[in-house]
């Protein structure tokens, strides 16, 4: 039987919501009161808390029509048996689809249960396109696998996101219930629950429950073959139009996986007829010997594939499932396979002659490719292989791997060769390579910009910029008499790799001047390298005071116009890319923020997010943007209000998936939490402390103080300024809960206890300013004035109007909602304060004067409770209390 894994933290709340919403979903108007009782009762004891087995026989009840059925049906189905569930589930299936449908069912029963890695809903898409015949794609598969096949499967985003979370009883909220869209790039199909993996995995015969439609399951012994058959097949046949699509979305994973497929399926018998055979062997003599096949999957496979074992396993394969007379004719496929009997290193024979030519004479990168063609010449030979070699790998085995393919030693050769070399750390050699290269052709710009890049890797500066000089004015020349847009580009192309060249060695210099200008100079060619634009940023943000902001906006305006697929433009593929909530000019957005701001152009980039994330292939890509946006509006428009929307889809996020793995989430809970605190503290003051929605809001500040990436120390929550114990315990205090409130606080303050008493000063001041938060979240105003005094006195709290400590003041206010200190010019006479902490309007404040400022004068000495002692007896007089509330 199955073994279920049950998620204790979820068990009784979600069980009884679950239970309760099958009971109601049956739709059987009249039913009695009794009849729903007994339902429930009997779903309870046969779950055995076991939310899948609810599941599951909520799609078992749901095509009964009558009060009898669904009684006998839950008297028979098998008491906390997921894998006898799944069968009567498979069942129903069986007898409500429609056989297309089925044969649907069945392909992602068998790719899910039997793929090497989970496989993306656009690539589940294109495999059945591919096994569809036509090459179209399936109408509403997401639907379908949400709805129609919900017991089974489980979309789950990058963002972690599952189709599971949002059908929790936990999800209610409107910002959930709108996080409903599903990107297929970025979003994983998955097994809803391991059991039913585990279910399908080990049963090893699929089922057949009626004679007119095909059986259903997942059989071990055929599925490796087939999904064998097609990664094959999409490189031998891709196709046209739709179906080469299809085929081009699986080129990933066909190109990393097919070989464990091949072991997978080894030893496995399927009844297949001889012709059936020949022609599986036929695509595979193809697959590694036509040359256009080839090229379509060899290029990414790394030198370390190809091995002794790898060879033979491939050779076994062939035995193992070839009739000897296939193996014997004298066609094409016979005779490669009598070759490859003999000496299994041959199989790979075809793949490094194809990667020499890459690699001397295509597009293919020297390095790699060489090392593919040495390798795999030492395994013909039976000579060292490159595992075996000191790293880096000698120049010698790249010049005789090259030489082993006998091509044409022309100026593309040596400067293939020269490249290889370099990126080997073989300078020396490269640029003897690069020399030849030039000697047969002086105006080839490419041998001598690699030529200058190798002497800047040596240090040798002005060399290079000699070299890059001459390679400008080349190119300038050409281009004067250049008609065709597409050669104006690429030449466009190498002139900016030249000015990036110029800018690179000037800076190594510590020419500044000439740097930026060459900087400038490559930025209006609108033809940058990715890391041009990184680096021309990181010098930009490195001499700030030298920014001309119209140099920013004229890049952002260059990678905006230039197309990075057919619906990103770069400068979008940038602001996807990785991103961390930045305060320094290196970062793309914050940059970008400055720039628009100083030129007036913030309607401009506003729809240049607008577009990023409508045109972003992933959700966390879209969660990026959406934290830029809040720093954008926070930061530089001053527009908190528009931001409090994108803080609450990010907390949101945060909160429903409280086991996640995604480590930016962490930053960017991080970057909400206090506002997102704040406005669910407002939230409930003005809807009503007593009101559903209040105990809504404290439903979801508990849930996002309680998510995290990893299990938080508490002392991680206090030093950088989440601080979400403390606000759920003020909100709990606030709606009566005081022993939640204490109690939740306990482990926090005793955390506090021991920071204060760091010789860390840093700890020291988080850990006072933390104390009398605490004390103010628990309504013990007597103590939070004491610490506050203290803290007023060592001057820890500042304004969060303008950022002047306590102690230069004679007096201010502390919010009790927010825990923010205002000092009297930073509080208008109206109460409206103009920088908002998504607080109440007015704040709740309570008055601090300069008199208790006087309390504290003595480091470490602090008046509490009306008596004058040392902080270290404070702070044991704290524990006992605290430990008193622990028993």
């Amino acid at each position: 039987m199955t073994t279920s894994h049950i998620e204790p933290y979820k068990s009784n709340n979600s069980l009884s919501a679950l239970i309760g919403r099958t009971c109601t979903s049956l739709r059987l108007k009249g039913i009695s009161q009794h009849t729903i009782d007994k339902i429930h009762s009997t779903i309870r004891n046969k779950a055995q808390d076991q939310l899948l087995w609810v599941r599951l026989m909520l799609i078992i009840l749901e095509h009964e029509t009558t009060e009898e059925a669904i009684l006998e049906r839950l008297e028979e189905v098998p008491k906390g048996d997921i894998e006898g569930m799944i069968a009567l589930v498979l069942e129903i299936y069986n007898s409500t689809l429609q056989e297309e449908e089925l044969g649907e069912l069945n392909v992602i029963l068998t790719w899910l249960a039997c793929a090497a890695r989970p496989l993306s809903l656009h690539e589940m898409d294109a495999i059945l396109a591919r096994l569809s015949g036509r090459g179209s794609k399936v109408l509403s598969l997401e639907k379908k696998l949400c709805e129609k096949y919900s017991p089974l499967f489980s979309l789950v985003r990058d963002d972690g996101i599952s189709t599971e979370m949002l059908e929790s009883p936990e999800t209610s909220s409107a910002i959930a219930r709108n996080l409903t869209t599903f990107i297929p790039e970025s979003t994983t199909v998955k097994f809803a629950h391991a059991s039913i993996m585990q279910c399908f995995q080990n049963n090893k015969e699929t089922i057949v429950y009626r004679s007119t439609a095909p059986a259903i399951g997942v059989s071990q012994k055929e599925a490796h073959v087939v999904i064998l058959r097609t990664w094959v097949d999409i490189f031998v046949n891709p196709g046209l139009n739709d179906s080469l699509r299809a085929a081009s979305d699986l080129y990933s994973y066909a190109r990393e996986h097919w070989f464990f497929h091949m072991q997978e399926s080894v030893s496995a018998f399927v009844n297949m007829s001889e012709i059936e055979r020949s022609e599986l062997i036929n695509l595979l003599c193809a697959f590694m010997n036509d040359d256009i096949t080839v090229r379509r999957w060899c290029h990414e496979v790394p030198w370390s594939f190809y091995s002794e074992s790898a060879a033979k396993m491939i050779v076994h394969w062939v035995e193992s499932w070839f009739p000897k007379e296939v193996l014997e004719s004298d066609s094409v496929a016979g005779r490669w396979l009598s070759s490859i009997i003999t000496k299994p290193a041959m199989v790979f024979y075809p793949l490094a002659q194809l990667s020499a030519i890459e690699a001397l004479q295509g597009g293919g990168f020297p390095l790699p490719a060489l090392s593919v063609v040495a390798q795999i010449r030492a395994l013909i030979a039976d000579e060292i292989t490159l595992e075996r070699m000191t790293d880096p790998l000698p120049a010698s085995v790249f010049l005789q791997a090259a030489r082993g393919a006998n091509l044409e030693e022309n100026k593309v050769w040596h400067r293939k060769i020269a490249v290889c070399m370099r990126n080997a750390d073989h300078l020396d050699d490269a640029v003897e390579y690069f020399d030849l290269a030039i000697k047969k052709d002086p105006s080839y710009v490419e041998a001598r910009n690699g030529l200058a890049f190798t002497y800047y890797r040596k240090k040798c500066f002005h060399r290079a910029i000699e070299l890059e000089t001459g390679n400008v004015t080349m190119i300038v020349e050409r281009m004067k008499n250049i008609t065709k847009e597409e050669d104006t580009d690429a030449l466009k192309h190498e002139l900016s790799r030249s000015l990036e060249g110029l800018a690179r060695n000037y800076q190594e210099l510590g020419d500044h001047q000439l740097t930026l200008r060459y900087w400038r100079l490559a930025s209006r060619t609108k033809e940058m390298t990715e890391w041009g634009v990184s680096s021309y940023l990181k010098f930009l943000a490195q001499n700030h005071k030298d920014i001309c902001w119209e140099d920013v906006m004229h890049l952002l305006h260059a990678l905006e116009e230039k197309k990075a697929n057919e619906a990103q433009t770069r400068l979008s593929v940038h602001l996807c890319q990785e991103y961390y909530v930045a305060d320094h000019l290196e970062d793309l957005h914050f940059i970008a923020a400055h720039a628009v701001k100083e030129t007036n152009s913030l309607g401009w980039l506003m729809k240049i997010y607008d577009d990023a994330i409508s045109t972003a292939k992933s959700h966390m890509a879209v969660l990026k943007l959406k934290v830029a946006l809040i720093q954008l509006y926070k930061d530089f428009i001053e527009s908190p209000k528009e931001a409090e929307p994108l803080i609450e889809e990010v907390a949101e996020i945060a909160r429903l998936d409280l086991e996640s793995t995604v480590t930016e989430m962490w930053h960017w809970k991080r970057y909400v939490a206090q506002d997102h605190y704040r406005i669910c503290i407002r939230k409930a003051v003005e809807a009503g402390l007593e009101s559903e929605e209040s105990h809504c809001l404290l439903q979801r500040l508990s849930s996002f103080c309680g998510s995290g990436v990893w299990p938080f120390a508490m002392w991680s929550k206090i030093m950088y300024a989440e601080q979400g114990p403390v606000f759920l315990s003020l909100l709990l205090r606030l709606t009566g809960r005081i022993e939640e409130a204490v109690e939740n606080l306990r482990p926090y303050m005793v955390e506090c206890f021991d920071l204060v008493l760091s010789e860390d000063k840093k700890y020291h001041d988080a850990g006072l300013i933390c104390l009398a938060k605490a004390f103010m979240a628990l309504g013990q105003m007597e103590e939070f004035m004491d610490f506050a005094t203290l803290v007023w006195g060592e001057s820890h709290w500042k304004c969060y109007g303008c950022g002047c400590c306590l102690s230069d003041v004679p007096r201010g206010t502390v919010c009790e909602y927010c825990f923010e200190w205002i000092c009297d010019e930073c509080n208008p006479p109206s109460g409206v304060f103009k920088r908002m902490q998504y607080c109440l309007p007015n704040h709740q404040l309570i008055q601090m004067t300069g008199s208790q400022n006087q309390a504290s004068v003595v480091s470490g000495i602090i008046t509490f409770r009306n008596v004058e002692m040392s902080l270290e007896q404070c702070l044991e007089i704290l524990r006992q209390s605290w430990a008193k509330v622990e028993s």
